[in-house]
């Protein structure tokens, strides 16, 4: 998941919400999911300091939940390798 998608997924009632709503209708908005040209797009669009806080925040927390779900996935894929290792002995 891009963190576009991630964005879009976040509470209604929120500034986040409100990023990805901006974000949404931003048609210059960098389509990319590299944190640098999203960042340097903020830094060139001369937009508030909270708005860049908001975006630096809301893309470490994207990156927690990504980490997360990688983490699980990992576990399964193990789980899953060693009851196929057991199932041959």
């Amino acid at each position: 998941m891009t963190y576009i998608e991630w964005l879009k997924k976040q509470d209604r009632e929120s500034p986040v919400a409100d990023l990805a709503l901006d974000i949404g209708r931003d048609p210059s908005f960098p389509q990319t999911d590299k944190f640098e040209v999203m960042l340097q797009y903020f830094k060139d669009s001369f937009v508030s300091v909270e708005i860049v806080r908001l975006f630096l925040w809301s893309y470490s927390m994207y990156l927690v939940e990504f980490r997360k779900k990688v983490v699980q996935l990992e576990e399964k894929l193990i789980r899953e390798i060693e009851e196929d290792r057991e199932s041959y002995d």
